[in-house]
């Protein structure tokens, strides 16, 4: 049964990472050293799974899906207060252009954080939930 987790939880950390380096291979600044890279997948691999093995994580496929499905939501819930509330805070600026504009404000960090964050944490808790429900490790 241990082995049969630890699989899971690796298979997921595969999703989650991968995830992880193509935004990283697509948007990332320059000026970051790589070192805090290899901090952030350290981070992002502990939080995703102490997320799921946590008491309120979903068990099941469909479970996962609907967290990563939520927190899409949230992050466009929170990316349209935020943007609101920059653009009164600098109304000289178009909306359209306030999230490049204030890209590196901390108003803007809560979007980043739930989706992609969490949707890949919870995407990598899909695909690990189904390796859990899956009988192919009983040859193991």
């Amino acid at each position: 049964m241990t082995s049969k987790i630890l699989i899971a939880d690796l298979v997921g950390l595969i999703v989650v990472f991968s995830a992880l380096a193509i935004a990283i291979l697509v948007a990332r600044p320059s000026d970051i050293p790589i070192i805090l890279w290899v901090l952030a997948f350290v981070v992002v691999g502990a939080i995703a799974v102490g997320s799921w093995h946590g008491e309120k994580w979903p068990t099941t496929p469909s479970g996962s899906l609907k967290v990563a499905g939520s927190s899409i939501l949230v992050g466009v819930l929170f990316y349209i207060v935020d943007t609101v509330v920059a653009h009164f805070e600098h109304p000289e600026i178009r909306s359209g252009w306030l999230a490049p504009r204030l890209g590196e404000c901390l108003v803007l960090l809560r979007p980043r954080a739930v989706c992609p964050g969490l949707t890949t944490i919870a995407l990598g808790g899909v695909v690990r939930s189904t390796c859990l429900d899956k009988d192919i490790y009983s040859e193991l």
